[in-house]
């Protein structure tokens, strides 16, 4: 979905500076060097890595103190699995990102459980998140 969206993006920019004329000159772009299309999906996969970092650290430091989530970002900063997600850009990473936001706020709605401001809010964003993180991985909220 993300990359459909750049990809959008990459057509959009030719076709205003003149290097595309039809949908289908992106497709011979591709074929003739799929450069910058990889790179956009490992970039965004990267970003969605680190962002993922700070959520997991937001989530610790939220549930069990600063160290604690410092920790908690410093073991998902170094685990192997999101290297391997950025270099083949698979869906999980932003995936995940959806999750973490979602369980967030989630927290953040069971703090405010005397407090009924803006309660709705979170939970609305949480259930959009979960609803991103299903149209990323179907599987991701099972």
């Amino acid at each position: 979905m993300v990359l459909l969206i750049e990809f959008a993006g990459v057509y959009l920019v030719h076709r205003l500076i003149g290097l595309m004329h039809a949908p289908v000159d992106l497709v011979w772009l591709y074929l003739r060097d799929p450069t910058i299309f990889v790179l956009l999906g490992r970039l965004t996969a990267a970003i969605a890595g680190l962002i993922a970092i700070g959520l997991v650290y937001a989530i610790g430091r939220r549930l069990f103190g600063a160290a604690s989530g410092l920790l908690a970002a410093a073991f998902a900063g170094l685990s192997l699995l999101p290297f391997t997600m950025i270099v083949r850009f698979k869906e999980e990473l932003p995936a995940m990102v959806c999750l973490l936001v979602a369980f967030l706020w989630s927290l953040r709605l069971a703090g405010l459980v005397r407090s009924t401001r803006n309660r709705w809010w979170l939970a609305f964003g949480a259930g959009v998140a979960l609803g991103l993180a299903s149209a990323f991985k179907y599987t991701a909220v099972l």
